[in-house]
């Protein structure tokens, strides 16, 4: 079985489901670009806290995301 094409798959996506899906592509490269700059600071306990907090903050816009039935405006 041959797989098709990211450009063929995103013709077939809903221009919500496409705006959704760069939402969270651009979420996740925050988040690894935040990690990266933690390892070249050699980041502390109390800037692992922060972090744990952000990352609650991530969690909940994935949420949203994957849910916006359930996000209140």
């Amino acid at each position: 079985m041959r797989t098709k094409p990211f450009s063929e798959l995103r013709q077939g996506m809903t221009p919500e489901r496409r705006a959704k899906n760069q939402a969270y592509a651009r979420l996740m490269l925050l988040h690894l670009n935040l990690l990266e700059q933690l390892q070249l600071l050699n980041a502390t306990g109390d800037d692992l806290e922060a972090i744990y907090r952000i990352e609650k903050v991530i969690a909940d816009i994935e949420s949203k995301l994957e849910n916006p039935e359930n996000t209140i405006y």
